[in-house]
């Protein structure tokens, strides 16, 4: 085990720079790009030029230039992607706030317990009894809510005896199994 995790650590200090190489390839980037964007506006001072004719001007003349920072900008771009990508996600996962269990489709993903919001999925029966009372108190009542809460409670029921420490996810998937 100590060998696999010395070769692993070997392994990523190949494939990674180190911090001081790290710096000076970010010292030449933003040098190489200040230097491109001067030669980009000495090419729009000169005459009026479209993008594509602009382009194709810059990598016939800057060509070692540009090829110096295309590493450096597929990096950012990887990074951008999985940015995006997460972004995305996350939004996707703010956008459908009801966590799909089946029959209780209709309950968030995270629920209320005092000044705590933990995941439905994560907790247990004692949260879940907890969440019950505080859901009794209100002055508004969601007489459906309650009974769903009760119903779930009385599924955990079947599995606490034998395991106390059950989550709701944890019922649920044997449930539909």
């Amino acid at each position: 085990m100590r060998n696999l995790k010395r070769l692993n650590t070997e392994a990523r200090k190949d494939a990674r720079p180190s911090k001081d190489q790290q710096s000076t390839e970010t010292n030449t980037f933003k040098r190489d790009i200040q230097l491109l964007e001067k030669v980009i506006l000495k090419k729009l001072d000169e005459k009026p030029v479209s993008s594509g004719n602009l382009l194709a001007n810059l990598f016939d003349e800057q060509y070692p230039l540009i090829e110096r920072l295309t590493p450096h900008w597929q990096r950012r771009e990887v990074s951008r992607a999985i940015r995006s990508v997460r972004q995305e996600v996350g939004r996707q996962e703010g956008s459908t706030n009801q966590y799909l269990l089946p029959g209780f489709e209709d309950f968030p993903q995270r629920i209320r317990i005092g000044a705590h919001q933990p995941r439905l999925a994560a907790i247990g029966h004692p949260e879940l009894s907890e969440y019950l009372t505080e859901l009794e108190a209100q002055e508004k009542r969601d007489a459906g809510r309650i009974a769903k809460v009760k119903e779930l409670l009385i599924l955990m029921e079947k599995y606490i005896q034998a395991e106390p420490g059950i989550t709701v996810r944890e019922v649920c998937e044997r449930e539909r199994e």
